[in-house]
């Protein structure tokens, strides 16, 4: 809240307004008893900071996983550039189909980071065409 804002609620409730002394004393009285649940269910600081270290800890470890098969992949793709002479893998329709509902599950920061074979603008018309294919 902004010191002119804060000056004026001040003015106000000196000058008597008493809707805005109400609801400034039950928000605060909300705010008050919000505050005392909170404390109470909180954990330790010390079983917050043994949490907070396993968490780091398993983050961690998922990266490493998440970077040794983005080399791993990267890895096959070379070796079967290397053996068929194609730069670009063909894949089925289901196979497009599976790589691109995986892929509407990423963020456009992740899907550009990790999606080196199917970009989600190739892999949503099989989708869409998938689907209305089995619909109709």
């Amino acid at each position: 809240m902004g010191i002119y804002r804060a000056n004026a609620l001040a003015a106000r409730l000196q000058n008597g307004d008493e809707v805005l002394l109400t609801k400034w004393c039950k928000r605060s009285a909300a705010l008050h008893q919000h505050s005392n649940l909170a404390r109470r269910l909180m954990l330790p600081v010390p079983a917050q900071f043994i949490i907070a270290m396993g968490a780091y800890a398993i983050n961690e470890r998922m990266a490493r996983r998440v970077e040794y098969l983005q080399e791993e992949v990267r890895v096959l793709k070379e070796a079967l550039a290397g053996a068929t002479g194609k730069k670009r893998i063909n894949f089925t329709a289901d196979q497009r189909r599976r790589l691109a509902i995986k892929g509407k599950a990423l963020t456009p920061e992740e899907r550009e980071a990790c999606c080196q074979i199917v970009t989600l603008e190739s892999g949503v018309e099989p989708v869409q065409s998938a689907a209305g294919r089995s619909r109709g």
